[in-house]
């Protein structure tokens, strides 16, 4: 802020989101007849409100996890039993997550998302880190990312489990996995962080038409 202070005002800004509202307004209003004192408020405006909009409350929520990568996607969720997982990824992983502000409905667009993913046993104790990178909230306060999460590191990996593609031509496939794994998504300064569960799949070996 001590840059738009050098440019178009002396003395404190206001702090709370409220306050910076009405007072740009009332600026703006004053300077209505100066062109270019209109677009330096007009900025300074812009540059405020994105500023107590970073200093909110703000959480994330995964709202989905998934891999368009060629492998089979029936390895078994943690919970599934022998029915096919939906979030199953091997090599990279696509995550978008939904950004709000405290009251948790209203979007916060701009605000900065870290997501992580790991390795994990079934009863969450132990995890290995996998990736981590952070995305930026677009305009509706969506943030979207790819994880390169690589080869399996454990713990949890399972198998080889056998399962089926159900068809015309049956196809049988050996599976080598971790159900347990996870990705979570966080704010900063918030510290609720959100988790997904996803099915890492390890090795998939092609079995025939009979297991």
């Amino acid at each position: 802020m001590q840059r738009v202070t050098e440019l178009s005002h002396t003395g404190a800004w206001p702090t709370d989101g409220r306050k910076v509202s009405a007072y740009f307004e009332t600026s703006l209003i004053s300077g209505a007849n100066d062109m270019r004192n209109t677009s330096t408020m007009a900025c300074a405006l812009a540059m405020a409100c994105t500023a107590a909009m970073a200093s909110a409350s703000t959480h994330a929520v995964i709202t989905n996890a998934s891999s368009r990568e060629n492998i089979t996607h029936l390895a078994p969720g943690l919970y599934g039993g022998s029915m096919p997982g939906g979030a199953n990824a091997a090599r990279f992983l696509d995550v978008t997550a939904m950004v709000f502000q405290a009251d948790g409905t209203t979007p916060a667009p701009g605000v900065s998302v870290t997501f992580e993913a790991f390795d994990g046993d079934a009863s969450a104790e132990r995890r290995t880190p996998l990736a981590t990178t952070v995305a930026v909230a677009n305009s509706q306060g969506v943030a979207r990312t790819r994880l390169d999460i690589g080869v399996c590191r454990g713990p949890g990996i399972v198998g080889p489990v056998t399962a089926r593609r159900p068809s015309n031509r049956p196809a049988w496939w050996s599976i080598t996995y971790v159900p347990g794994a996870i990705v979570r998504a966080r704010t900063s300064p918030d510290t609720t962080v959100r988790e997904a569960n996803f099915q890492h799949v390890c090795r998939e070996q092609y079995l025939g038409a009979r297991p």
